[in-house]
């Protein structure tokens, strides 16, 4: 289970060692903080075997990524278990 915190409108994930899996998310944004290898990937998607929310590769070592999302759309966010090579996914939510 990732660790999370999720005081306020944030939640954090810095462990990958399981998958997750939350729903009904109106999300504002999704960020990559601090990929640390070159080549690394970060995968969210809409649920289980969905649509791409975030697909990035690392290209600048420790630069964060960031996809803002429009106002009144809700979102199921599923990370595989191998879906974040390094650094920790900020969800930050309306």
């Amino acid at each position: 289970m990732a660790n999370q915190d999720a005081t306020g409108l944030t939640i954090l994930l810095d462990t990958f060692d399981a998958a997750i899996s939350l729903s009904n998310l109106k999300i504002h944004s999704i960020e990559w903080l601090a990929p640390a290898t070159f080549d690394d990937t970060c995968t969210v998607t809409e649920g289980v075997g969905g649509r791409n929310l975030v697909k990035w590769t690392c290209h600048d070592v420790n630069y964060p990524y960031i996809k803002y999302f429009p106002p009144l759309s809700y979102q199921s966010v599923d990370i595989a278990i191998n879906g974040v090579g390094s650094g920790e996914v900020l969800i930050t939510l309306r």
